[in-house]
């Protein structure tokens, strides 16, 4: 993208409505890295959201928290704190805090300090209603002091009901960006959603999707008519300038193992609350003892959540520099990449189960596993467990585990499918012998909660970037990234992640899915396939694959490109 001159003339003012924060996550990413292109193309924007540290991203250069009256809903409070000040001839982003009063409505639970966190669906009348009111609040200031040329608002439900009416009042073109998580994970559940969502998508001036995916399930849940003529197929994109490809040479990946050591070490130090050695040796303590006492198994689950509620989970783990700097990566490592948020819709058990006949095949792959959640220590319990060869713990584990995400369900229906699929074939023994002869939980480095930063340097490195996710994805955004940076990924063949493979593959890179299908313990013998198949590969065929493969995610994803069309649609221009 060409940087307009300080003489240019000056862009429109285009704002993102977003109600969550800036890191760690799909749409926050997503919001983040639209407005980064948008201020370097010179456009002033204006940012809604809940992110506490500002300070982390270098283009907001202002934040206003507003406050206002409950009982007339106007804002009665705009306090203005100056950042820094843009860089000559961008844009000027203003970031604002709307008054939600600590109430953060989520689609997937999670912990988020200093706000009172549920899930959409379990919010009463009155508080789905005060949510409302409190965008709806914020916009109207919005629209008032900075009179956006047009506003692009994340997540069908809840707040384009909530501030379509505004923006339609006041004659403020208005786009919704579907990402996905809110179809699966509210709109599929709760009726009371489903028609305002609906008819503020058919109010929209567009309908932006990731995917062919997405907007089927949009029209499945919300009708044809939310959709008919405003759906644009819009992916996110990829940062090429950050993802990038190194050296194959020995120097080149030295250097770069060199640099992702010296990176993660600046965020141990700067966050030293993280998971560590400790809460390493009280799971594998757990293990042993339910190995060795009914009781004791019977309330593993609850023991492993009281293990997860005595660090923080979003900081990188405290020994993440040590095993990193200890990983053979600066040759040529047959490296395996997982990166997003550990809970069960993820497929994590799914990969660590498959790891066994990985090994078998190359002995010294490693598995490094970049991300945070409640399933941290249960998928580590089981690790140890299919280290010990402990059938029953890792039974109990397929039962029970899914209860540490505290969304219901405690079964984990594919590693229980693959267990009793083991059992049938009268494979179960063997299998546990190749986890404890490779002694699979030393080939598993765990990383924590970590940032665009650390990926850049730790997928160059890697043979495969691993999405083996169960249910629906809005896009392939991890995928795209790590293809971006050679790294050839291996994706669940399903949702947008199909879509995302599609370009990925183009027509000079072998297929990269596997399938998750009926019955579901088939999906550890699947993905193990397409794993072993991609490690198999020679030196030499592997190097073109991730040259065509980074080729295939420029051509389609570049984000400034991306940014220009989605200002195009949200300003109906």
């Amino acid at each position: 993208a060409v940087t307009p001159s300080a003489t240019s003339p000056k862009r429109p003012t285009l704002a993102v409505w977003h109600g969550y924060l800036l890191g760690a996550t799909g749409s926050n990413i997503y919001t983040h890295q639209l407005v980064d292109s948008w201020i370097r193309a010179g456009h002033d924007v204006i940012l809604a959201c809940q992110e506490p540290d500002p300070t982390r991203h270098p283009r907001i250069h202002e934040v206003v928290h507003l406050a206002h009256d409950l009982a007339t809903g106007e804002v009665t409070d705009a306090r203005r704190q100056a950042v820094r000040e843009p860089e000559p001839g961008h844009g000027r982003c203003t970031m604002v805090v709307p008054d939600v009063h600590a109430l953060l409505p989520v689609y997937v639970l999670d912990r988020y300090e200093g706000f009172d966190v549920h899930r959409v669906v379990d919010l009463d009348e009155a508080q789905l209603e005060a949510y409302a009111a409190d965008h709806a609040a914020a916009m109207r200031w919005v629209v008032e002091h900075h009179a956006p040329a047009g506003v692009l608002i994340n997540h069908a439900a809840p707040l384009p009901a909530a501030i379509g009416p505004v923006l339609e009042a006041a004659g403020v073109p208005y786009a919704v960006k579907v990402h996905g998580s809110e179809l699966e994970y509210a709109l599929v559940e709760d009726a009371r959603l489903v028609a305002p969502a609906a008819e503020a998508l058919r109010r929209s001036a567009a309908v932006l999707v990731g995917s062919e995916h997405i907007e089927r399930r949009t029209r499945e849940l919300l009708g044809d008519a939310s959709v008919e003529g405003r759906v644009w197929t819009v992916p996110p994109g990829v940062d090429l300038e950050r993802f990038h490809p190194i050296g194959t040479d020995d120097g080149s990946r030295r250097e770069a193992h060199d640099r992702l050591v010296a990176v993660l070490e600046e965020r141990v130090s700067a966050n030293r609350a993280g998971r560590g050695p400790v809460q390493r040796a009280q799971v594998a303590e757990l293990v042993a003892a339910a190995g060795r006492d009914r009781t004791r198994l019977d309330r593993l689950v609850d023991d492993l959540a009281a293990i997860g509620g005595s660090y923080e989970e979003r900081h990188v783990e405290r020994d993440a520099a040590d095993t990193v700097r200890a990983l053979e990566l600066d040759e040529d490592a047959r490296a395996l990449v997982f990166v997003g948020k550990l809970i069960p819709q993820k497929g994590v058990q799914v990969l660590l189960a498959a790891l066994p006949q990985v090994l078998r095949r190359h002995p010294d792959v490693q598995l490094v596993v970049a991300g945070f959640g409640p399933l941290r220590d249960g998928f580590e319990a089981m690790l140890v467990a299919m280290a010990r060869r402990d059938a029953a713990t890792l039974d109990h584990l397929a039962g029970g585990m899914g209860a540490l995400s505290g969304e219901g369900g405690a079964q984990l229906p594919h590693l229980r499918g693959w267990l009793d699929l083991l059992r049938e074939r009268g494979e179960l023994e063997a299998w546990l012998d190749d986890a404890a002869a490779a002694r699979v939980d030393e080939h598993v480095t765990w990383l924590g909660l970590v940032d665009h930063g650390v990926l850049a340097e730790l997928w160059p490195l890697a043979e495969a970037s691993v999405v083996p996710s169960v249910l629906a994805e809005a896009f392939g955004m991890v995928a795209a990234e790590a293809a971006a940076c050679g790294c050839v990924p291996v994706v669940s063949d399903h949702s947008g992640l199909a879509d995302a493979a599609t370009v990925i593959e183009g027509d000079r890179v072998a297929p990269v899915r596997f399938t998750i299908a009926e019955p579901v313990g088939t999906a550890v013998d699947t993905l193990a396939a397409a794993l072993i198949e991609r490690l198999d590969l020679p030196v030499g065929e592997r190097m073109r694959q991730s040259a065509a493969a980074r080729a295939n995610v420029a051509r389609a994803w570049g984000w400034d490109e991306l940014a220009v069309r989605v200002a195009e649609l949200m300003t109906d221009s």
